[in-house]
């Protein structure tokens, strides 16, 4: 019992360690994301957009209640109307409603403004260009909390190089990962699983979770409806729920 007490200190930095490092990580893969869109927006197709309608999401960030302005607008894209609402890479949200809403002030319904997107994935698409400060900030600071419970952990006498191959292994997993996903996702549309860009609707969004291919049908879905990933990872698991129900 003695020793187990000795150890609690020694125990919780562990744990807040291994917490602080895979935050850390979670901010590099979003800096690193962003970064990677922002050096290829000058090569993004540039098309016009006409503003359907503005509003101000509230939002609550760590118990502070913030303000995401949003504009809803409507383009083409393979031959195929598409709407979305996404400003940025990164959203940008407002201390105040009333920033929010001047910033809406630029976009006022029924105009046309230009936006942009990479060739084959509208799905991206941004009202405006930029993100290389957020990503940035995003990429060094992820970077920091994984480096500062390392080096702690060195300066404390800890061997820390298996948990920095272990970091490593994990960022050549992801990476692996997401060249998979891509070459998965062409395939995909190849084959005619994934309807042509611009082509689909909800039906095939049904159709791939009829067939067990969840992530086809976020990223069909997001693509419809120019959502983030968290939007339409909701909205399908809500679809799927439904058709659960509907069997039973």
């Amino acid at each position: 019992m003695p020793d187990f007490v000795a150890n609690l200190p020694l125990a919780f930095l562990l744990i807040f360690g291994g917490v602080f490092i895979l935050c850390g990580l979670m901010l590099v893969v979003m800096g690193w994301s962003t970064l990677r869109l922002r050096l290829g927006q000058s090569n993004w197709m540039r098309v016009p957009a006409e503003i359907l309608a503005v509003s101000v999401e509230p939002r609550t960030l760590d118990e502070t209640l913030m303000y995401l302005p949003k504009v809803t607008y409507r383009f083409s894209a393979g031959g195929s109307l598409m709407t979305a609402s996404r400003m940025h890479l990164v959203e940008r949200m407002y201390a105040t409603e009333r920033g929010a809403r001047l910033k809406l002030e630029q976009y006022p319904p029924g105009t046309t403004v230009m936006v942009r997107f990479p060739v084959d994935r509208p799905q991206e698409v941004v009202l405006e260009p930029g993100g290389s400060i957020a990503g940035l900030t995003f990429l060094l600071l992820g970077l920091a909390m994984v480096a500062a419970p390392l080096l702690i952990g060195a300066l404390s006498g800890f061997s820390v190089a298996p948990l920095g191959l272990a970091i490593v292994l994990l960022f050549g997993a992801l990476w692996v990962g997401s060249i998979r996903w891509r070459r998965r996702e062409r395939r995909a549309r190849r084959e005619g699983m994934l309807p042509p860009m611009g082509g689909g609707s909800e039906t095939d969004v049904e159709r791939l979770l009829a067939r067990g291919e969840k992530m086809l049908a976020i990223r069909l879905y997001r693509e419809l409806h120019g959502t983030g990933l968290k939007e339409a990872r909701e909205a399908v698991e809500a679809l799927a729920s439904r058709r659960m129900d509907g069997g039973r």
